[in-house]
């Protein structure tokens, strides 16, 4: 469901050094996710987009719908980020459909995703995640609403004959927008999204999970039109144990 933008991370830190200067300050480490399926606007599925920085850095080119890039360190404070539709001829030269002054804060992970907003219409939030380690063995949900939908239930639990291991996490009447995060043991675990106050779930998966990790959950797309799926991003937190890997 997701795909890591490899190739280009090495020229991307290059290019951002640009825009960065030299501070005392630890720097934010910022990801950058695409989160809009191309057919909800009238357009290719893959939605191929350019990104845009303080008006110099083409970013990304050709970024498409469920990739994810980075972390890429850069100085506390706010950049202007444009998104447009991808021009392979000329990146970044066509005007933007997304447009945000986005601020990071010194030492803080934080994600910029692409998304629909509650009416369907392409927007970009900016989400903080929590990677400090988790407990013993365990690892870390986090889970947002970022996709074009009613006010909704996200239910995460384990499968009904193993339920008496591990608990839970529900985000009760989820609006776009909406995050939150808990800490479980590894292994199998059910993912359900309903409308708010109902049990006829709309969508439904699985996810396997493995210890000392935090896995970024984005629920993107849009019900009516049957684009609403997941993107998982899994980030290693650390074990404590210098033999785990």
């Amino acid at each position: 469901m997701k795909k890591l933008v490899t190739g280009a991370l090495a020229g991307l830190v290059a290019m951002l050094a640009i825009v960065s200067t030299t501070s005392a300050e630890e720097p934010a480490n910022v990801r950058v996710g695409h989160g809009i399926p191309g057919g909800d606007l009238g357009l290719p599925a893959e939605l191929p987009v350019d990104v845009l920085v303080n008006d110099s850095i083409c970013l990304l080119e050709g970024f498409t719908f469920g990739e994810f890039a980075g972390p890429v360190p850069l100085d506390a404070g706010t950049y202007n980020i444009k998104i447009s539709v991808a021009d392979a001829a000329d990146p970044c030269s066509n005007g933007p459909v997304i447009e945000a002054d986005v601020p990071f804060a010194a030492g803080e992970d934080a994600t910029v995703l692409a998304h629909l907003d509650a009416d369907g219409n392409p927007t970009a939030s900016k989400f903080v995640n929590d990677l400090s380690r988790a407990g013993f063995f365990k690892s870390r949900l986090q889970v947002h609403h970022a996709a074009a939908a009613p006010t909704v239930d996200i239910t995460v639990e384990r499968p009904s004959w193993w339920r008496w291991f591990g608990g839970s996490l529900t985000i009760e009447d989820a609006s776009n927008g909406a995050q939150a995060a808990a800490e479980v043991y590894p292994f199998k675990w059910d993912v359900s999204i309903a409308p708010a106050n109902t049990d006829t779930p709309v969508f439904e998966t699985s996810l396997f999970v493995r210890p000392f990790r935090t896995y970024l959950i984005y629920a993107v797309g849009s019900v009516d039109t049957g684009s609403f799926t997941l993107l998982v991003e899994p980030v290693k937190t650390g074990s404590g144990f210098s033999w785990w890997r």
